[in-house]
């Protein structure tokens, strides 16, 4: 394909897709009164809407970006992490979402983060002040290397579609997310999502179909990659890269399949549903979505193998199928649904570190008094300000999509996700245990691989660092001082709240 090429009505079709989502937020503007519309949507989003948004949120630009052009350098390894992804929504909804939906009604929270603080706050320890900073500094940091990603992969998208220098696609991108994330908040991003989700939905699909027209069916496609390189087919990745890495396998599979709970941003859907019975039937819907998207996906990879033996990017195997194989009309609603991933990510994540910095920082600590119309000006201000910054550092080149939502992903994982099972699960649970496990997750998921443990263990820094956290919490909390009752009973209200909302009627 030539990048130099443009065709008038892909790029049409992509426009209007962008005006699109600056036209919803506009009209989901209307509805922002309070901080709590802005950050959780007023706690009133039904099912379809929370499915959708989860499935679309969490998928990011990696789907249709980092995922395909891993698939195309390791082959089947790839399916190791769609094999999580596939169902981590449902694991996500069913075990934790339910009950932080209850908690956070009970409780009143905010943020994700403003939900472990009053969990775990006990006025008699001096520990449970430092939970809105230590959670808020991690989630800060890492929600907008994430976002960051997602700002990176658009500058990609264009630079394929358009035919035009990287660093439009990251400003455009960039700023339309801006545009209609400060208008209307969370509900603009979930309706936002929902409508991307769609559009991804058949991009996957039409790519399915397209793609085994092209290489003569799925045997085809097996005996052609065969002949190239066998160990394409291999479960330890293309030249057996992983070879007896158990620690890598298991790592690659459970970053999707839990990982999910431990996410902000992600946990900021189950929290605006109406009750846990939406999250109930939102479990029933986003799996079936998750499949087909995810596993198309690594398709595509395999199909870019055959296709595009010489690409200089594999990271673009994705849109250059859509740009060379479909026609122009197609390709422009095709190539939107490469935008759809990146931006139904990247407005949650600008949403959720704008209130993180607002919320769980400056408001707690040094603001405590904010009217609520400030908090919600402030809200808006830091979305933009946060957004800018991502967009300037993205224009950097040759950054990676994979490598960039990877490490974030684990480490928001890794610090979270046993403090959210606790804080629904665990009375036991202390604000030293909760601190000390947030702040172990991040620094062994960070420092892993940069230090050469990941080399020498063979063991992915997810892994190791959801295995710290889990020990951490729990060896902690036992020899650190015990929340009072009423705290601890907060574990049997959420339990009360979930079962009395499941015999309630359907929302959708």
């Amino acid at each position: 394909m030539n990048n130099n090429t443009m065709h008038l009505e892909s790029v049409i079709v992509w426009v209007a897709y962008l005006i699109l989502m600056v036209l919803i937020g506009s009209w989901t503007s209307k509805k922002i009164k309070t901080t709590e519309d802005y950050t959780v949507g007023g706690r009133k989003i039904g099912a379809i809407l929370v499915a959708l948004s989860h499935g679309a949120g969490a998928m990011s630009g990696f789907m249709f970006m980092g995922l395909p052009g891993y698939a195309y350098m390791l082959g089947l390894f790839a399916f190791w992490y769609e094999a999580g992804d596939a169902g981590g929504g449902y694991i996500n909804f069913t075990i934790l979402g339910r009950r932080l939906n209850a908690l956070s009604h009970h409780l009143k929270a905010l943020t994700p983060i403003d939900l472990i603080y009053k969990r775990f706050y006990d006025p008699s320890s001096k520990t449970s002040k430092y939970i809105p900073l230590t959670g808020g500094i991690i989630g800060l940091i890492f929600t907008w290397l994430y976002l960051l990603a997602q700002i990176i992969a658009a500058g990609k998208v264009t630079q394929v579609l358009l035919g035009i220098p990287y660093y439009y696609g990251v400003i455009v991108g960039g700023l339309v997310v801006l545009m209609y994330v400060m208008a209307g908040g969370l509900e603009a991003c979930m309706y936002t999502d929902a409508v991307q989700a769609i559009i991804m939905f058949f991009g996957a699909v039409i790519a399915i179909v397209v793609g085994f027209k092209l290489v003569g069916g799925f045997y085809q496609l097996t005996d052609k990659l065969m002949q190239i390189d066998p160990t394409f087919f291999s479960i330890w990745g293309k030249n057996l890269q992983f070879k007896g890495q158990y620690g890598e396998i298991i790592g690659a599979l459970l970053i999707y399949m839990i990982g999910y709970m431990g996410l902000p941003h992600i946990n900021a859907f189950s929290m605006s549903a109406k009750n846990t019975r939406v999250i109930e039937n939102a479990a029933l819907i986003n799996p079936i979505w998750s499949s087909i998207l995810a596993y198309s996906c690594v398709f595509i990879g395999l199909f870019g193998i055959l296709l595009f033996p010489d690409i200089s990017d594999p990271e673009l195997v994705a849109p250059t199928f859509f740009y060379t194989f479909t026609n122009p009309w197609i390709a422009g609603l095709m190539m939107s649904s490469v935008y759809c991933a990146i931006m139904s990510t990247a407005d949650i994540l600008t949403l959720t570190s704008a209130t993180l910095l607002v919320n769980d920082i400056y408001i707690h600590y040094f603001k405590p008094n904010t009217t609520e119309k400030k908090r919600l000006f402030l809200n808006r201000i830091a979305t933009f300000i946060l957004g800018f910054v991502a967009i300037a550092v993205a224009l950097i080149p040759d950054l990676s999509v994979f490598a960039v939502v990877i490490s974030a992903f684990g480490v928001l994982a890794s610090s979270f996700l046993f403090v959210n099972l606790a804080s629904v699960y665990w009375k036991g649970a202390t604000p030293t245990g909760a601190i000390s496990s947030m702040i172990g997750g991040a620094v062994i998921n960070t420092c892993w691989e940069l230090v050469g443990f990941r080399d020498i263990t063979h063991i992915h820094p997810f892994f190791a660092g959801i295995i710290t956290s889990g020990l951490l919490l729990f060896s902690v909390s036992l020899f650190t001082k015990k929340l009072p009752k009423e705290k601890q009973e907060l574990v049997n209200i959420c339990r009360r709240l979930t079962n009395k909302s499941e015999q309630t009627s359907l929302h959708y």
